[in-house]
């Protein structure tokens, strides 16, 4: 065999030893997110058919978009009691508002759909001074002191409120019906990321642009990779959760989320 041909022979050989690395490589990891202990949907990992093998930890990751509905609750069971009296007092009933994600006009119509005769409980915020305004038809009682009550998102301090005549009251404090002032993508490929100095899987945050009940579709104006923390990856595991590190109840709603792995850039 001459050096010619032995010369091809060993190129297809190498050819067919070679590992071919991926330079960028998109993906997408879709799941139904539902957070009720026991039912616990909201922590998903992905495990690929065939795992990524890189040849240093020279490579970063970004989260591309993710879409989902606005859907995790702002009321549920620790604030959605509503206790009252239409008799002046005589006699009690307790509201239970459904877990949900209210506006302060949708739990108004809510309340109103429950009640007796519509229109004996309004509540209404303020925008100019984030406040609620509550209005009582004569001979109504709220008793903001029972339990789980929704006093603590209207901004009403505890207390019997009405009178036998109608009546009109402005809570004291700000309206805190949004708990969730951001939501954080996490994510265990990732490293280099930190909240108030803390390392974090933190990959992306945001906050809908949306109503609650609405489709979500968020797309960072400007990718942010962050280094990976493994040359071997079998799986990718993501969840959300708030500013606080609680973990978001969809309601068992789809998310979608695209990442894009590469080379970091010479």
């Amino acid at each position: 065999m001459n050096e010619a041909i032995l010369n091809h022979v060993r190129s297809i050989d190498e050819k067919l030893n070679r590992k071919e690395y991926i330079k960028q490589f998109n993906f997408m990891v879709t799941y139904k997110c539902k957070y009720e202990p026991p039912i616990n949907t909201a922590v998903f990992t992905y495990k690929f058919e065939r795992s990524i093998e890189l040849p240093s930890l020279d490579y970063e990751v970004a989260l591309v978009d993710i879409e989902t509905y606005y859907s995790f609750p702002n009321v549920s069971s620790n604030n959605n009691h509503l206790r009252f009296s239409v008799d002046g007092g005589n006699n009690w009933r307790v509201m239970v508002i459904p877990t949900g994600a209210y506006s302060i006009k949708a739990l108004n119509t809510e309340i109103n759909d429950q009640l007796p005769t519509a229109g004996e409980i309004q509540i209404r915020g303020i925008e100019a001074t984030l406040r609620c305004e509550m209005k009582l038809a004569a001979g109504v009682t709220v008793d903001f002191t029972h339990p789980d009550s929704i006093n603590t998102i209207l901004g009403f301090d505890p207390g019997l409120y009405g009178r036998h005549t109608a009546v009109k009251y402005t809570s004291r404090h700000d309206i805190d019906i949004l708990s969730v002032n951001s939501i954080y993508v996490n994510c265990d490929l990732i490293t280099n990321s930190y909240i108030n100095g803390v390392p974090a899987p933190v990959i992306y945050s945001f906050f809908p642009n949306v109503a609650p009940g609405y489709k979500v579709v968020e797309k960072p104006y400007n990718l942010i990779y962050l280094p990976v923390n493994k040359a071997f990856i079998s799986s990718v595991t993501v969840w959300l959760t708030d500013q606080n590190g609680n973990i978001l109840n969809f309601k068992d709603q789809e998310i979608s989320i695209r990442f894009s792995l590469r080379k970091c850039p010479n």
